[in-house]
């Protein structure tokens, strides 16, 4: 049987007042409207999902959890009633004055493993031409610096159009962790060309890690059949050690159900072994996220 780690997933309380963009009027964005995410997703509902699912662990992802600072301490205080998530990323400027006080008093909590960061989405619900990243920038890279430094991950949302930006951070930064997540957006199985330069210059960074994840953000009626060019392109560049697979609930929820997001992903995967299987379901995540007992 493969253990499975969900490495990459969201709660969120519509009521609470955490998350203010499932509360206020909706919002299109690329993948689709907000409106269609604001149904309660709580541990109880994930954990009901990811059991069903031989699923041992998990990575929480920040989700514009308001105000960020609080973050952390919600997330252990729900690890430590629940059990999951055994880790979970939080939202950092590493570009503000006090960015290494909050890598500080985040780190503090036993379940932290780092922060994500998700690039400017481009004008409607079409991508376009998206911003520069601040990767560059001697503050944010201060910042990112000071990251490594305290033993975090980087998650990086980006757009194929700033791969490139990426890899000249993954090479001036070797010593941290960096993970790119969901297939960096490459829409629907047939990457760009962007995309095609972008990954191979990432897979020459040891410090790299992919994401299978989140296929219904760039087409909502994904399939085992439309991931699995993008798979293979993606073992071919990384190795399966390098990659890992997570559900993105509650957002892919909206395109497939719990079990259906893990049956097709199972079905994209079927002719690797069983060896290459426990690597993208599992023992990449408990590497890089370091859950403990799950390496």
């Amino acid at each position: 049987m493969i253990r499975r780690i969900d490495a990459h997933h969201h709660l969120w309380d519509v009521d609470s007042g955490h998350h203010p963009m499932l509360s206020t009027a909706p919002v299109e964005r690329f993948w689709g409207s907000s409106g269609e995410l604001t149904k309660h997703y709580g541990i109880e509902a994930f954990i009901a999902d990811a059991r069903a699912d031989d699923v041992v662990a998990s990575v929480h992802v920040e989700a514009a959890f308001t105000p960020p600072e609080d973050e952390a301490a919600a997330m252990q205080a729900i690890a430590d009633v629940h059990g999951f998530p055994q880790a979970f990323l939080t939202r950092i400027d590493l570009g503000s004055s006090d960015s290494a006080a909050r890598i500080a008093a985040d780190s503090a909590y036993a379940n932290w493993r780092g922060i994500r960061f998700t690039a400017e989405w481009p004008a409607g619900s079409a991508p376009g031409r998206p911003a520069r990243t601040p990767f560059a920038d001697t503050d944010w890279r201060r910042g990112f610096t000071a990251l490594g430094t305290a033993g975090g991950v980087a998650d990086l949302m980006l757009w194929p159009e700033q791969l490139s930006e990426a890899a000249a951070l993954a090479r001036a930064c070797p010593d941290t962790q960096i993970v790119i997540e969901h297939f960096a957006l490459a829409g629907g199985g047939n990457a760009d060309e962007a995309w095609d330069t972008g990954m191979p210059a990432l897979a020459d960074c040891p410090n790299v890690a992919v994401k299978l994840s989140g296929p219904g953000l760039v087409r909502r009626d994904w399939s085992a059949d439309t991931i699995r060019p993008l798979i293979l392109r993606l073992i071919a560049l990384f190795g399966c050690d390098r990659l890992m697979i997570g559900s993105n609930a509650p957002v892919d929820l909206v395109m497939a159900d719990y079990p259906t997001i893990v049956a097709r992903f199972d079905a994209a995967i079927a002719d690797r072994s069983d060896v290459e299987k426990q690597a993208l379901w599992h023992d990449t995540a408990a590497r890089i996220y370091r859950i403990a007992g799950e390496r």
